[in-house]
């Protein structure tokens, strides 16, 4: 587990834009109460953690949504990026808020998981943007402090 700090940033100075994304490719927020939780079943099954031996991590669709939505979640933290012309679901990251206990203080924290990107685009280097945004997203809400 790694947890990012940002306390010495301030709401001021998080920009209120997506950051920018290739051309052809586009953000959009995911409904999971909607056929669109189907899109991320199918872009997670067929793209996320495999191992050497080719086992993939599969989550059934009532799991997802179980997961997605605790109480607390907010919709913009379900990050999609798509093709423009096909609107493709290419890459997926999810934000979950949660509580934590640093010194005796508790804290609110959000937890990052479910980064994937679809096979075929990974060489254009979205994950890393993928993170930037949901971080964005997540130091909108006041949060400074998430673990992935």
């Amino acid at each position: 587990m790694c947890i990012r700090d940002s306390k010495e940033m301030e709401l001021k100075d998080i920009p209120r834009d997506p950051y920018p994304l290739p051309e052809d490719l586009e953000w959009c927020e995911i409904d999971i109460n909607t056929k669109e939780l189907d899109e991320v079943y199918v872009l997670l099954r067929d793209n996320y953690i495999e191992d050497k031996a080719t086992v993939r991590m599969k989550f059934p669709p009532e799991y997802l949504k179980w997961i997605f939505t605790p109480p607390g979640s907010y919709k913009e933290w379900n990050v999609g990026i798509r093709v423009k012309a096909s609107k493709e679901l290419i890459g997926f990251i999810n934000a979950s808020p949660s509580k934590g206990s640093v010194d005796g203080t508790v804290l609110d924290l959000v937890e990052v998981s479910f980064a994937c990107v679809c096979v075929k685009y990974r060489s254009r280097r979205l994950t890393p943007i993928l993170i930037m945004e949901i971080e964005r997203r997540i130091h909108l809400k006041g949060i400074m402090q998430y673990y992935v």
